[in-house]
């Protein structure tokens, strides 16, 4: 059976199918926003069932295929479940005639799910963030979609957020990039994320804005070196371990969004710089609890034990890091050398 794209399939008529493959190319936070809540709509459904595994099929099995006086629309959801379960659900005679199933892929299916309808669930973040904008009713510049874009890989933004800011927006007219900006600069979850990602790149000038940013807006500065702490735990994982995609503390997978934050980042530290990391995070963390000091002024100890890359120039006109403990401390202080470009490796 043909493939079909999710907006070619959701304008069509109602195929009446009861079980249908979705190819998901999308986040797992994108689906569940965006498409997942137009798919309750179009079965018009009353009750949703997730089944991850065989115990969530036994557990629901007997509710599902037994027959009942009053009729509700239910749509099952097969998330990260094995072929031989999906396959068992698909040849189920006893399911209700108000059920329907979607079975999540993240794999095309093999050949023998040839009679099952295909949906292709994907979107380029461009198209995806104009579209969702669209619905909200409005529209957005070029430039303003340009820089949205940005943050959206950059700070993994979910689309209630994108949707949430579009709500609080006045007027009717095409949203520009000044309003991007002015929202997105005070936001939360931009400052938070920059600040780990510029701290965890030795970019220290980002790092410190982006932390004075968190501080104006009266973020609490426990959740600070907790976050900070998470990170470089992480980091000195992947380096003692080369274990990327799992949280081995806490037993928990990685989001690919941080995945790529620590692949891309853990090179650029020593095992030894890391340990001095926790050590002035520890300290931090000491007298935030037993004395009062300033928690800016605390900080100073943490950003003095990141080794920063400074850029210069070389005759080629490429760039070569020199890094040094007294770069570390002028930057803090605001008093870059004379050579300085500001400039960092990281993103």
């Amino acid at each position: 059976m043909a493939n079909l794209g999710f907006e070619q399939w959701i304008k069509s008529d109602a195929p009446g199918e009861r079980f249908i493959c979705f190819h998901l190319q999308v986040s797992r936070s994108v689906w569940e926003d965006a498409f997942l809540p137009r798919c309750l709509t179009r079965f018009r459904a009353e009750r949703v069932v997730r089944i991850t595994s065989e115990e969530d099929w036994e557990e629901v099995r007997y509710d599902l295929c037994q027959p009942s006086l009053f009729s509700r629309r239910i749509l099952v959801l097969l998330e990260e479940v094995g072929s031989r379960l999906a396959m068992s659900l698909w040849e189920e005679k006893k399911l209700g005639a108000d059920t329907t199933v979607l079975y999540l892929l993240r794999e095309l299916p093999g050949k023998w799910w040839a009679e099952v309808p295909i949906v292709m669930v994907s979107a380029t973040d461009r198209q995806f963030l104009e579209n969702l904008i669209h619905r909200c009713g409005r529209a957005i510049h070029p430039q303003a979609l340009g820089i949205l874009v940005r943050l959206w890989r950059d700070y993994d933004l979910k689309p209630s957020d994108i949707t949430q800011w579009v709500k609080q927006l006045s007027g009717k007219n095409s949203i520009e990039a000044g309003e991007v900006e002015s929202y997105f600069e005070r936001s939360e979850k931009v400052l938070l994320f920059g600040f780990l990602d510029a701290a965890s790149s030795r970019d220290l000038s980002l790092a410190y804005r982006m932390f004075t940013g968190l501080m104006k807006i009266g973020y609490p500065p426990p959740l600070v070196l907790s976050h900070l702490a998470r990170r470089f735990r992480l980091m000195l994982q992947a380096l003692e371990t080369k274990e990327l995609k799992v949280d081995l503390w806490k037993g928990t997978k990685l989001s690919p969004f941080e995945f790529n934050k620590i692949k891309k980042n853990a090179g650029k530290y020593t095992v030894q710089q890391i340990k001095a990391i926790f050590a002035a995070l520890s300290r931090v963390d000491w007298q935030l609890k037993s004395q009062s000091i300033p928690f800016d002024l605390l900080m100073l100890d943490f950003f003095t034990a990141v080794p920063i890359e400074r850029a210069s120039r070389r005759r080629s006109g490429g760039w070569q890091a020199v890094q040094g403990p007294e770069q570390t401390r002028s930057l803090v202080r605001k008093q870059p050398s004379p050579d300085s470009t500001g400039e960092s490796d990281g993103t």
